[in-house]
C-alpha cells in the first residue's frame, strides 16, 4: 500500500507541474494526499513519506522492523513513478523543464516548518483520533499539505516529502542541489513535530 500510494502521489504531482497548472499544484497535492489517506489508512496508516514514517517510529506507532520496509516501499514506488513520468513527458515532446534553485538556509527552514506542520496534523488527527475529528483525518492532512505548499513554494520546493523531491529532480522540475536541502529540512521538521506531539499527547494518555 505504501508503494502504490507513493507511486500515485509522485506521478500525479510531477505531471501536474509539467502541465504548468498555475496555482493549482498545491490543490492537486492536497487532494491526492487526502484521497490516498482514505484508501490506505486502514492498511498501512497512509504515510507515503519517509519523514512521516520517521515521526511514527519516534512515537512508537511504527515498529522498528517495519520502518525499513515502509521507506523502501515508498522509495521504490516514487522512483518508478518518476521514471514513468519522465517517459511520458519525453513522449509528449516536452523534455525540457524549468530548473529551480533556492537559497539554502531559507529553503531549509521552510521545509522544516512545512514538514513540522504536516507531521503535527498527521500524528494529532490520525494516530490519536477523537470523536470530534473522526472521519476528517484524510481531509485535514490533505489541506495541511496544500496550505504548506501555498505558503512556502516561493522559498523552497515545498513537497515536504523526500520521495516527491527525488521524483521531481529526476524529471528536471527541481535542481539536484536542492534535494539534500529538502531532505534535511523535512527530516528535521518531522522529528520536531513528533517530539512536540508526544509532549501534547502524554497528559491525554494518562487520563
Amino acid at each position: 500500500m505504501e508503494g502504490i500510494g507513493t507511486f500515485i502521489l509522485v506521478i500525479m504531482i510531477t505531471l501536474v507541474h509539467k502541465n504548468n497548472a498555475g496555482e493549482f499544484p498545491p490543490l492537486a497535492y492536497g487532494s491526492a494526499l487526502a484521497a490516498l489517506w482514505y484508501i490506505g489508512g486502514q492498511f498501512s496508516g497512509a504515510q507515503y513519506n519517509p519523514a512521516i514514517s520517521l515521526a511514527a517510529l519516534m512515537q512508537g506507532k511504527l515498529e522498528r522492523w517495519d520502518f525499513p520496509y515502509y521507506v523502501l516501499a515508498q522509495i521504490a514506488g516514487g522512483v518508478l513513478a518518476a521514471v514513468l513520468a519522465a517517459f511520458l513527458i519525453r513522449s509528449s515532446g516536452e523534455a525540457d523543464l524549468v530548473l529551480r534553485k533556492y537559497d539554502t538556509i531559507s529553503a531549509l527552514f521552510a521545509e522544516a516548518i512545512g514538514a513540522f506542520l504536516l507531521t503535527m496534523i498527521y500524528l494529532g488527527i490520525s494516530v490519536w483520533p477523537s470523536e470530534k475529528t473522526q472521519g476528517f483525518a484524510g481531509l485535514a492532512v490533505g489541506l495541511a499539505a496544500a496550505a504548506g505548499v501555498y505558503a512556502f513554494s516561493g522559498i523552497t520546493i515545498a513537497a515536504f516529502n523526500p520521495v516527491i523531491v527525488l521524483g521531481m529532480a529526476i524529471n528536471g522540475i527541481s535542481a539536484w542541489g536542492d534535494v539534500w536541502v529538502s531532505l534535511g529540512g523535512t527530516m528535521i521538521g518531522a522529528a520536531a513535530g513528533a517530539s512536540l506531539s508526544k509532549v501534547f499527547q502524554e497528559p491525554k494518555s494518562m487520563e
